[in-house]
């Protein structure tokens, strides 16, 4: 009720805008998340559960994919075996008697930093077999199938999936660089969806991304608006923006 309420209040901000003769530069554009995360494997692996499904609201830290865990079990019981032998290794150096720093001491306490350290990256990559959600949303894309085999972390690491915040969304539009100075930050606009012809939402601009496109003389700014509760809006949905210029 309080979003319908808010709608209500900015119609009747706009229709007294309008009512002063207000210059109206029209754009289209599409509707894009605040926060949009595309999720990639960190480690190489093959898919062994995929736990989640398009169109799914999922947490922070939630478990989205998992990896065939098997080889990296083994590399971290490797690297806890070879970690214990070089703390026997330095004990026995140190239970010796000789107190004074020698190079038997000093290459054991080395072995010994070098195996804490691939200890905790075999911890590291087995952890990375389960792939989390890093942010609150909602997935809009899950890429791989079970069996598939998954690169690691890089450029050329596989996508996993696209997760989105739908409680957070902008129109992006292009203004034509002769009438980006009329455009302010909340300045009030009217957008209509292609996808709803006959609802028009106020809202305001948020953003001049500062820089151009050359090919189109453009200037993209970002609009916000209040999602009303009875509405489906989803990333890349088409719009068309009327802003309010005095």
């Amino acid at each position: 009720m309080s979003r319908l309420i808010a709608v209500a209040v900015l119609f009747a901000s706009f229709a007294s805008l309008s009512a002063q003769d207000a210059q109206v530069i029209e754009a289209k554009g599409y509707i894009i998340p605040v926060n949009r995360v595309q999720v990639s494997a960190r480690v190489p692996g093959v898919v062994s559960e995929i736990l989640v499904r398009e169109g799914e609201v999922v947490r922070k830290g939630d478990a989205i994919v998992r990896l065939d865990a098997t080889a990296f079990q083994i590399d971290l019981q490797r690297a806890e075996a070879n970690l214990q032998a070089s703390e026997a290794k330095l004990r026995q150096i140190l239970d010796s008697g000789n107190k004074v720093a020698n190079p038997d001491q000093i290459l054991a306490k080395a072995g010994l930093t070098k195996a804490q350290a691939d200890r905790d990256m075999a911890r590291y990559r087995l952890d990375a077999t389960t792939i989390r959600s890093p942010i609150d949303g909602t997935l809009i894309l899950v890429t791989p199938n079970v069996g598939d085999s998954l690169r690691g972390d890089g450029p050329a690491a596989n996508p996993v999936c696209m997760i989105c915040n739908l409680l957070e969304l902008d129109v992006e539009v292009d203004i034509d660089e002769k009438s980006i100075r009329l455009i302010e930050v909340r300045q009030p606009c009217e957008i209509q969806l292609t996808a709803y012809p006959d609802v028009k939402i106020v809202g305001e601009v948020v953003r001049i991304v500062p820089h151009a496109n050359r090919q189109k003389s453009t200037v993209p700014v970002r609009v916000r608006f209040t999602t009303p509760a009875n509405m489906k809006i989803v990333p890349d949905l088409t719009a068309t923006v009327r802003i309010m210029v005095k």
